[in-house]
């Protein structure tokens, strides 16, 4: 959290990107006053003393999830630049997620070099999947019969490349990556 002092501090939502875990949490990169536009990444920091308090400098602050979609990549979750004074503090971090959903999902052969994928459910109802391009756009879209453990994925006519398989289920949406090979 941070408090504005005198309303002189606001926050500046900052755009997602992509990283890597399944592990949330705080990392504090810098442990001296931060700089003007310092990026710091948090983790179960502690905000307090002289260097985190009476800010006058813009401060970004990122909370990063470790592995949430892929089993490579990395994700941040959430930034946010600080502007004006203000003074921060960090109680208890972020907790481990107990719940993996990509766990109940596996994509294979990945990558493709047919344009042939199989995506198995286990414990789970997969009502919807989509393809999707680098863009975002759904390149491919199959509805999934009730109970259908094994889905075959018929993506021959995609270009070689990277894509994501976004997968709706009666637990969540997740998504996985997928590499299509000639």
């Amino acid at each position: 959290t941070y408090t504005a002092l005198n309303g002189a501090a606001s926050v500046t939502p900052q755009p997602v990107s992509v990283q890597s875990n399944n592990v949330f949490f705080w990392n504090l990169d810098a442990t001296a006053a931060p700089a003007s536009y310092a990026t710091n990444n948090i983790c179960a920091a502690n905000f307090s003393g002289a260097n985190y308090t009476n800010q006058f400098v813009p401060y970004i602050i990122r909370i990063y999830a470790y592995n949430a979609e892929a089993a490579t990549g990395t994700f941040r979750l959430d930034t946010a630049r600080i502007n004006g004074i203000a003074t921060f503090s960090a109680g208890v971090g972020m907790p481990k997620l107990s719940h993996d959903l990509n766990a109940n999902f596996k994509l294979y052969p990945n990558p493709s070099n047919d344009g042939v994928a199989t995506l198995e459910a286990t414990q789970v109802n997969v009502n919807k999947v989509e393809v999707l391009n680098l863009l975002g756009a759904v390149v491919a879209s199959q509805n999934v019969a009730l109970n259908e453990e094994k889905i075959k994925l018929e993506l021959s006519t995609l270009a070689t490349g990277t894509y994501f398989v976004r997968i709706s289920s009666d637990k969540g949406v997740t998504t996985e990556k997928l590499i299509i090979t000639r």
